[in-house]
């Protein structure tokens, strides 16, 4: 038996929702995804939400919507119609799975019914139709109400509906059904709807609960009459005419078929027809017209939010001026106290300075002494002798305790009120004195008052004046790695050159490098403060000149920007984990301001790359550092100690295996590692004589609750108390290396530790871990990846290594061998020092030529530092700014343009240099400025805006974010160049909210699709729009809505600020001055936005490279120009090799994507590249003051 179908057709406002809800008395079924009931409809709508999705979808593809007039034709049925067919295929199939007879209504339907009658059609259903009927002034009077529209629009939108609902309908069964008529007598209404159509009567108890529950007459707010419709002068007459041939056929005086009516309905759908044009421009300005009403009314509600919090901050202010106020006049209240206190302290110092009461701080805070004697028979005598002849007591005797009350303050002569207000620039913002801020307030807070004094800068006076001098600078002093290296820099260099030591922090390498000879300054203090350190390279510049200094270690790195902006050549060697290094940007800083800077290893270096992606156009050199020797260490060839007792005691069997662990007990060195691999080792051969010896500072299982507990209870339950051993920090290291046979490096981070190059130095083979130590690559360039190097935190691997080497003997010595082989290889101190030296020496020269870089650009004028310099970047003078441009070209760290238009890269590799070391700039400065592509014309806002003849555009808005589509809209708006808007989304339920936005553009068609979230937003541009963008357009632009999480917030905000004002507009249209542009110079491939940052190719080279054999570029260039963000204006012809490349959806990478390394990225990179490989020109858009 076939289904049937009821489909309750008619305008909006007409009571379909209530004759819909009555359907069920028939034995309907509306089913359960209804729409909720609304402020305008309190009793329900009664419409399916699947099939008003749908409908909304339709109309916005047909350029409509519910409330716009103009016939539509949805018998066309490009691709996103037969799409949607699909879905409403599928929708309808879903309601009838359960159902025999179904009931739909939606008003949009009558005008859309051939695209629904196609998808009956393809059901098999029995289809009836129920006509609902109002009068027209009562439709007009309820959407006056609810929507403010016109009386006229209404009855037009009225008279297309019943149109469309009666010509659709011929030869088909359907009834027409009066509103006024339905609430009059609702069951002799549904009788009749019964009878007409066919379908099963009235059930008795439904219709009464309808009745009872559902009709409300009170929400009937008016009833016309045929008369009043005729004597409306408002009405259009095709409307007058229309609705009494149709209430006769609601009274059954005349048929739907009635020749009549069928010549009427079709006389007035002609003349629909051929007023389309007009009708579709009325359309548009109306919903203009409506777009800029909500408009207005948001900036109605957010002025009004304005002026609220205006009050609030009007009251805020109020109460924040009473409590200045108040803290005023209590500052008043202390500040005499103060004075108070202070005249009591002066009281108490000079108490405190009398004779009785030195006598008593002798008596109880010295210890007894002859001396104390002395001084209690001094004091004594004093306090009992008179003036006169107290003058005659031998000064060496007198003693001022007076500095035991404060610490020294610095004089008014020695005070430096400049620094004073530099280092604290509270008190720069409080306007007072520098010197009575400091006297009442700052020497007891322990504020500086002046240069922090240099230990031992006295002694560079001593230093050879025919030797050259090298400054080594250290962090600390302590006995670990980076200031043990810096102790053997210093004795590596002192054969060759005055070596000063400056040391930021205490400890035994002072000493140490003292008794070598070096001029040794510090510990210093306040190092970090950048006007301390530059005071610091100061004092030390007016007594010695340097010719180069090292840096050892990123903790060190504070004297570099003073050492740079002197031209001081700098070699920074770094040791640590960037990820680890905090601040986060220290390794930034130390780039930028060096002259070189080394790692001592590929994982470092890679770890940096990681965590600093500008970074990675930097080729770091990595030079492995060669063993140290302690402070008071015997000499190369001395004899070596015996082994250790404590790491292999006299009972160890000989041919035992002693497995050494080094290093202090944390969680970073991986002693529970350590642990792990000794428990495997010892289950898998329990009878193996082997002992696992872990030597260094920390285990202590009673107080560190943190780690060494966990050691301990790890021990205890693996059943290695007989097998392990923890030694405190033994001094003689070579015997620990001489009683062991082994060294297990379980560190899970650790660059290039000492005592594996010592240890490998010793003989002893050295097993790790992958990617956890430099060591581990070291190893596999000797080939010794499968003995030695487990992956990464793999005990298991590293236990069957251990077991290998433990069960042959043969292997062990191999090993031993090996080790030793390696090490006098690679770490050669002597080596690693000149390789050091000769980084130095060609920073040298190439500091020299920075000075005459500075010199040419300042000279030539052309610098602009609100393009050159960061943001927030202040430069003194236009020498300082030179300088800061340079040393950011030179360093490789964030890098701009100097000028707009400029990209120094570009003329570097494609011009070519006449002198390599120097800057781009400077040598393009000096060949005369020749022209080329690193040079390229710039749109701005003063621009002559052209007009654009004879150019189909389009701008295609993906719209990720849905809720940032409305500032695009804005800056849009400001242009007046025609264009069509293509509009992508990642999912339906965006495509619904966003449709109602685009209802007020009036410039152009709006299409808006539903796309797979693949390939961001150049995806839906190559794949989803590339046919309608070929096919039907000459100009093409592309924005999207853009957050950018990963830089932060206010950044992001900032760069789609910069993006969408260079292409769209600000306080200028810029759309229209960039398409008139290319309107009139076809050459004109694309525009984009003059980013002043140089980006490159980063990560995205392997995969633009693969991108660039398909599109049949080569080569890549190093440097190139790029819409960075990817939004630009192109040619479409421009684009053509890129738009024809059948790009699908699998070809994307998935999300979540990385920060950088894509297929998108390396496209975006491409663009212009395939641009000018079809002949067409580049040009950038720039706004003055706009920039990130």
């Amino acid at each position: 038996m076939q289904k049937q179908l009821l489909v309750v057709l008619g305008m909006h406002r007409s009571g379909t929702s209530a004759i819909a809800r009555g359907l069920q008395a028939l034995g309907a079924s509306l089913g359960d995804a209804l729409l909720p009931a609304g402020f305008d409809n309190p009793k329900g709508f009664w419409e399916d939400r699947d099939m008003l999705r749908i409908n909304e979808a339709l109309l916005a593809e047909l350029q409509s919507a519910y409330d716009r007039v103009g016939l539509l034709t949805p018998d066309d049925r490009p691709p996103v119609v037969a799409a949607l067919e699909n879905d409403a295929r599928t929708a309808l199939a879903q309601k009838f799975a359960q159902v025999d007879f179904f009931a739909l209504k939606d008003p949009r339907m009558a005008r859309l019914l051939p695209f629904w009658q196609r998808v009956f059609a393809a059901a098999d259903l029995s289809v009836a139709y129920v006509i609902a009927l109002r009068n027209p002034l009562s439709v007009a009077d309820s959407l006056a109400r609810r929507n403010g529209f016109d009386r006229v629009k209404s009855a037009l939108l009225w008279q297309e509906h019943l149109l469309a609902a009666v010509h659709h309908t011929q030869g088909q069964r359907r009834v027409v059904v009066d509103y006024d008529r339905l609430l009059d007598d609702p069951e002799a209404a549904f009788r009749r709807i019964a009878e007409q159509l066919g379908i099963a009567p009235v059930h008795p108890e439904a219709l009464r609960e309808y009745q009872a529950n559902f009709l409300d007459a009170s929400l009937r707010h008016t009833r016309y009459t045929r008369e009043d419709v005729r004597n409306a002068p408002d009405l259009p007459q095709g409307v007058r005419d229309l609705y009494p041939l149709l209430a006769d056929c609601a009274e059954d005086g005349r048929s739907l078929d009635d020749p009549a009516l069928v010549r009427l309905v079709a006389e007035q759908r002609e003349a629909l027809c051929s007023s389309g044009p007009v009708l579709d421009l009325l359309g548009r300005l109306d919903a203009r017209v409506q777009y800029q009403g909500q408009r207005l009314g948001e900036q109605d509600r957010v002025r009004t939010e304005l002026e609220q919090t205006l009050t609030r901050l009007g009251e805020a202010h109020a109460e924040i001026h009473g409590e200045a106020q108040r803290l005023r006049e209590e500052r008043v209240e202390q500040e005499e106290k103060i004075v108070e206190l202070q005249s009591q302290a002066a009281e108490l110092l000079a108490l405190r300075a009398t004779r009785l009461w030195r006598l008593r701080d002798t008596l109880r805070l010295e210890p007894w002494s002859l001396g104390k004697a002395a001084r209690i028979a001094h004091l004594s005598l004093s306090l009992a002798t008179p003036a006169p002849l107290r003058r005659r007591i031998p000064a060496v005797l007198r003693r001022n305790l007076s500095a035991r009350i404060l610490p020294p303050a610095a004089a008014a002569g020695d005070f430096d009120a400049d620094l004073y207000v530099h280092l604290y620039p509270d008190v720069a913002a409080a306007g007072v004195d520098p010197h009575t801020h400091y006297q009442r307030y700052g020497r007891p807070e322990g504020r500086l008052g002046q240069l922090p004094s240099i230990p031992g800068l006295d002694t560079l006076h001593d230093l050879d004046p025919d030797r050259e001098t090298v400054l080594v600078v250290c962090h600390e002093g302590s006995r670990t790695g980076a200031p043990i290296l810096g102790y053997n820099l210093v004795r590596e260099l002192l054969p060759q050159y005055n070596v000063v030591t400056l040391f930021l922090g205490p400890g035994p390498m002072l000493e140490a490098c003292r008794a070598l000879g070096a001029a040794v300054l510090g510990p210093t203090t306040h190092h970090r403060h950048p006007l301390i350190a530059d005071r610091t390279i100061a004092a030390i510049l007016e007594r010695v000149p340097l010719r180069f200094a090292l840096i050892n270690s990123v903790e060190a790195r504070f004297p570099l920007a003073p050492l740079a902006h002197r031209h001081i050549p700098t070699i920074s060697l770094l040791h640590e984990f960037a990820a680890n290094t905090r601040p986060h940007g220290a390794f930034l800083e130390t780039a930028r301001w060096s002259g070189a800077t080394v790692f001592s290893s590929r994982l470092t270096r890679d770890d940096a790359w990681a965590s600093h992606g500008e970074l990675r156009e930097i080729a770091f050199p990595i030079i492995p550092q060669g063993r140290c020797v302690l402070p008071g260490g015997g000499a190369k060839g001395a004899s070596a100690p015996g082994p250790s007792s404590a790491v292999r005691p006299a009972d160890f069997p000989a041919d035992g295996l002693v497995v050494l662990g080094l290093g202090g007990v944390h969680i970073r060195k991986g002693v529970d590692l350590f642990l792990d691999c000794a428990a495997r080792v010892c289950r898998s051969a329990p009878d193996l004589p082997i002992r696992f010896v872990w030597v260094g500072k920390g285990y202590d299982p009673e107080n560190d609750a943190h780690y060494s507990v966990y050691l301990a209870d790890q021990i205890q339950r693996a059943g290695l108390a007989q097998r392990v051993q923890f030694l405190d920090e033994l001094p003689d290291l070579q015997g620990v290396y001489a009683a062991a046979d082994i060294l297990l490096l379980s560190s899970r981070l650790d660059p290039l530790p000492n005592v594996a190059i010592d240890a490998l130095s010793e003989g002893l083979p050295v097993l790790c871990f992958d990617a956890a130590t430099g060591i581990a690559d070291i190893l596999r360039e000797h080939g010794l990846t499968d003995a030695c190097v487990a992956p990464y935190l793999d005990t298991a691997r590293m236990a069957e290594q251990l077991l290998a080497i433990a069960r042959s003997p043969a292997l062990r010595r191999d090993l031993a061998e090996r080790a030793s082989r390696l090490a006098v290889e690679t770490f050669r101190m002597p080596h690693y020092v000149a390789r050091i030296v000769a980084l130095a020496e060609a920073q040298h020269r190439r500091s020299q030529q920075e000075v005459t870089d500075i010199a040419t650009i300042v000279d030539a004028g052309v610098l602009q530092p609100a393009c050159a310099l960061q943001p927030g970047t202040n430069a003194t003078d236009t020498e300082e700014a030179a300088w800061l441009y340079v040393r950011s070209w030179a360093s490789g760290v964030s890098p701009r343009k100097p000028f707009p238009g400029f990209h120094p890269g570009m003329y570097r590799e494609r011009h070519g240099q006449a002198q390599p070391d120097a800057d781009p700039l400077a040598d393009y400065l000096r060949q005369g400025r020749p022209e080329g592509p690193w040079l390229l014309p710039l749109i701005t806002p003063a621009t002559p805006v052209r007009p654009v003849h004879g150019q189909r555009i389009a701008l295609h808005i993906h719209a990720f974010y849905p809720d940032l589509v409305a500032p695009i809209l804005d800056a849009l708006g400001q242009n007046q160049t025609p264009m069509d808007l293509l509009v992508s989304v990642v999912d339906e339920g965006d495509r619904q909210r966003l449709t109602p936005l685009f209802q007020g553009y009036w410039a152009g068609r709006v299409e808006v699709r539903a796309v797979p979230n693949r390939g961001r937003d150049l995806g839906p541009f190559c794949t989803a729009f590339a046919d309608t963008i070929r096919r039907n357009y000459d100009l093409v632009g592309h924005v999207h809505t853009k957050r950018s999480p990963e830089i932060g917030a206010e950044a992001g905000r900032q760069w789609v600020h910069f993006l969408l004002t260079n292409l769209l507009g600000g306080a200028t249209p810029m759309a229209d001055r960039i398409l008139g542009a290319m309107a009139a110079d076809p050459r004109l491939g694309m525009v984009f936005p003059d980013d002043p940052n140089i980006v490159s190719w980063g990560e995205n080279r392997p995969h633009a490279e693969a991108m660039a054999q398909r599109l049949e570029i080569d080569p890549l260039p190093e440097a190139i120009v790029f819409p960075v963000g990817s939004m630009f204006w192109a040619r479409v012809v421009a684009l053509e090799p890129l738009l024809t490349l059948g790009l699908s959806w699998p070809d994307y990478p998935a999300e979540p994507l990385p920060y950088d390394g894509s297929l998108l990225h390396a496209l975006e990179r491409l663009l212009p590249l395939v641009v000018t490989k079809t002949g067409h020109t580049l040009a950038l858009s720039h706004v003055p003051g706009v920039t990130r």
